[in-house]
């Protein structure tokens, strides 16, 4: 028996015949989470043919890769062959079009000087990873006629064949700015600037300057945060005395021993823990002005980097006058890489010129809706995300990884109970790599959900009474990218009657960290995360809310005594049950999941069709909603609804405003909410039906924004009028936020 076998069978009290491929390859990540690579590689090598399938392969592949990486020398070169090896093994069980599979080979083929091949395969990927970054590097070892191995160097001071790009790419798309950038610093400038700092300034700092000195000041690059506008050496020295003004002013004369939370220093072995550094030289921020500091960002490089940091590595610096709001991070891996992302960013069109801003702007993020695409965290990520997880609400236990995951690669994190916290803690972990689509930019965008469920829940059990807690939150975390919408604090979702309890709904609150504020995380520049636990709640209590508000429920279960943070609790008592809703119910929408977008459904079986499938996907099989149940014998009924409108261009012929005065004039171009009626008409016999109403409706609000609270809930019947001497029902809808 070999010596990583033993200690395998050491782990898992068992033989290894025993065990499966879930548990090796939870070995293996455990590994590779440590960076521990040659157990991976030994472990494959000596595991019974039978027991090598493809997926284990490619776990021994990438720890081959990695190994190289840890240590790029002659002496390991053998590793990747190895991994180019076992690629082509597997290559047969892969399907033609597999992104990773692509990238991986085209990796190795890159460091193995083998530019042709390597472009092939990175082009193929298609911007799984950071292609583009090698795609270009691979066009200068072949228009330089030099190797990969020096293009990955990148000339003069790492960034030399970088910024060469950079400044064509800014002739092509937006020369008014490359024309905004002042001439080079001359030696001289350079080594009077270090002087003054007294710092050995890096190679890739002297590169940058001897490049260009800074902007024009009153120009601006672009509107990213931290890269509103680079710096000349002048102005670092400006902005480094502004800004430690600025720190003195709100955090006193010991601001330099105050130290952030260790959530908020994000790759914090990169990066040390503090308000600010002298070795932090800013490079480029987020205001024109200097004298305002409020709300600034920095974009600095860190000439005195943490454990496991590099001299010169970017960092982000975010001032807040409170500490819990402050953030440090490593928001690229190298200088050349930020200008890479930047040269792709308007290659893609994601940075584009705008005439009026008069620099580069970021394209309106539009959520990709192709079901293929798979979202996920980069490796630096979920690592961030496992720190802040295990800092906030506990030791990860374990983590139910998905086999296949064809949306969103979402795993579940299992926080066991303690004596300070008896109950399980389910969280989310992948979710916030896809950006939801919220209806403003105060709404965050990226989230995870918690759930916390007893000590004596079965987590093994694959049964719908133990299995409904992690099915909700992988349902929810799919969501927004279904549906093309966003989960917020507040919303709440009918889900039907919730196995073994009596619950028929959950409500979403934001989750709290160890300080008692909201718990939220940056695990990269542009992935800001908020954490929110879900609630089950009653029917009544559900309705209570919606009648009434989310602080009216939240002092009610207050007043009950029940426990928070909340546990689910199948046997806590209904807070609301003797509540009694003001309205008539249309209970034949009972249980029935719909979210108002903006598609318009011309035939009533698309829409049929697409209500299906929604509640399909969220494990609701409708055996309850009945299509072509009537609800009234009238032809006619008039919905009353709230929306977002200008000027009444938006209305429909078959609506009207229920107060018509109110957009006579134009209100600054800001448009109103205001009450809408709708007389709905049947295209049929004459009765109204379920199904033909909501359709209706639906294609009545398509049109107009109706801000968050875009969740159907349900219809109720508020009273009638007389219309030509018919009694015409009048309903309002009930919408989730």
């Amino acid at each position: 028996m070999t010596q990583v076998i033993a200690q395998l069978e050491a782990i898992y009290k068992k033989p290894l015949d025993d065990m499966d491929e879930e548990e090796l390859l939870t070995a293996v990540e455990a590994w590779d989470d440590e960076d521990n690579f040659l157990p991976i590689i030994n472990l494959m090598d000596e595991l019974p043919i039978y027991y090598r399938s493809p997926l284990l392969l490619m776990e021994q592949a990438r720890a081959c890769i990695n190994l190289y990486w840890q240590n790029k020398t002659a002496d390991n070169i053998p590793y990747l062959h190895k991994a180019l090896q076992i690629y082509k093994d597997v290559e047969p069980f892969i399907a033609p079009d597999e992104k990773q599979w692509h990238y991986h080979v085209g990796y190795v083929y890159f460091y193995l000087n083998d530019p042709i091949n390597a472009q092939k395969h990175l082009s193929y990927s298609q911007d799984y990873k950071d292609e583009h970054e090698l795609l270009a590097k691979i066009n200068h070892a072949l228009t330089k006629n030099i190797s990969t191995h020096e293009a990955d160097l990148g000339g003069q001071g790492g960034i030399e064949y970088v910024l060469e790009d950079f400044f064509n790419t800014l002739g092509h798309h937006a020369p008014k700015v490359q024309l905004s950038f002042n001439p080079p610093a001359s030696e001289d400038e350079i080594n009077a600037f270090e002087a003054r700092l007294g710092l050995n300034l890096p190679d890739n700092f002297r590169t940058l300057y001897r490049i260009f000195n800074g902007q024009k000041f009153g120009v601006r690059f672009s509107n990213k945060n931290t890269l509103h506008r680079f710096l000349n050496l002048e102005e670092i020295e400006m902005v480094k005395q502004q800004y430690i003004k600025k720190l003195c002013q709100e955090y006193g004369d010991d601001w330099q021993n105050i130290r952030l939370p260790r959530t908020n220093v994000v790759f914090g072995d990169h990066i040390k823990n503090r308000l600010y550094h002298h070795a932090w030289l800013p490079i480029a921020m987020s205001e024109e002005d200097p004298d305002n500091l409020d709300e600034m960002s920095l974009l600095c490089l860190d000439l005195d980097p943490n454990t496991e940091g590099q001299i010169g590595q970017p960092i982000a610096v975010h001032f807040d006058e409170l500490p819990e709001f402050y953030h440090v991070l490593s928001c690229y891996p190298s200088l050349q890489s930020l200008f890479y992302q930047l040269v792709h960013d308007m290659d893609s069109d994601r940075l584009i010129y705008d005439e009026e801003a008069l620099c580069l702007i970021e394209k309106d993020p539009t959520p990709t809706k192709q079901k293929s695409d798979t979202y996920f965290y980069t490796h630096a990520e979920k690592q961030a995300l496992e720190r802040y997880i295990t800092d906030t609400f506990g030791a990860i236990d374990d983590v139910f990884h998905e086999i296949i995951s064809v949306d969103i690669e979402c795993s579940i994190y299992v926080i066991k109970p303690t004596d300070a916290q008896p109950y399980y803690t389910l969280i989310t972990g992948g979710m916030g790599a896809y950006q939801m689509n919220t209806p403003d930019i105060n709404t965050p965008s990226r989230a995870e959900l918690i759930i916390r469920v007893p000590v004596d829940w079965d987590l093994t059990s694959n049964k719908e009474k133990d299995y409904w807690p992690i099915r909700w939150l992988k349902n929810l975390a799919r969501q927004p990218l279904h549906q093309d919408s966003h989960l917020a604090s507040g919303h709440t979702l009918t889900t039907y009657t919730l196995a073994d309890t009596n619950f028929e709904g959950l409500l979403l609150l934001e989750a709290d960290n160890q300080y008692d504020n909201i718990a939220c995380t940056m695990l990269s520049d542009d992935k800001f995360i908020l954490f929110y636990q879900l609630i089950p709640l009653y029917r009544q209590e559900l309705q209570y809310k919606l009648d009434h508000g989310l602080m009216s429920l939240m002092q009610k279960l207050e007043q009950a005594g029940i426990p928070y943070p909340p546990v689910v609790d199948s046997h806590r008592p209904n807070v609301c049950a003797d509540y009694q809703p003001k309205d008539e119910t249309l209970s034949v929408f009972d249980g029935l999941f719909w979210t108002f977008d903006h598609v318009v459904y011309d035939e009533l079986s698309d829409f049929y069709e697409a209500v299906y499938n929604r509640n399909n996907e969220l494990d609701n099989p409708l055996l309850q909603f009945d299509p072509l149940q009537i609800l009234f014998d009238n032809s006619c009924v008039y919905v009353m609804y709230e929306a977002y409108l200008e000027f009444g261009e938006d209305l429909h012929e078959h609506e009207f405003l229920e107060n018509p005065h109110i957009l006579t004039n134009k209100y600054d171009d800001h448009p109103q909410a205001v009450s809408i009626i709708s007389k709905i008409c049947s295209d049929t016999n004459g009765q109204m039906g379920a199904l033909e109403l909501l359709h209706k409706v639906h294609n009545s609000l398509a049109n107009k924004r109706i801000g968050e609270r875009v969740f159907f809930e349900g219809f109720y019947k508020i009273g009638v009028i007389n219309d030509d001497d018919e009694d015409v029902p009048v309903l309002t809808i009930l919408l989730g936020s």
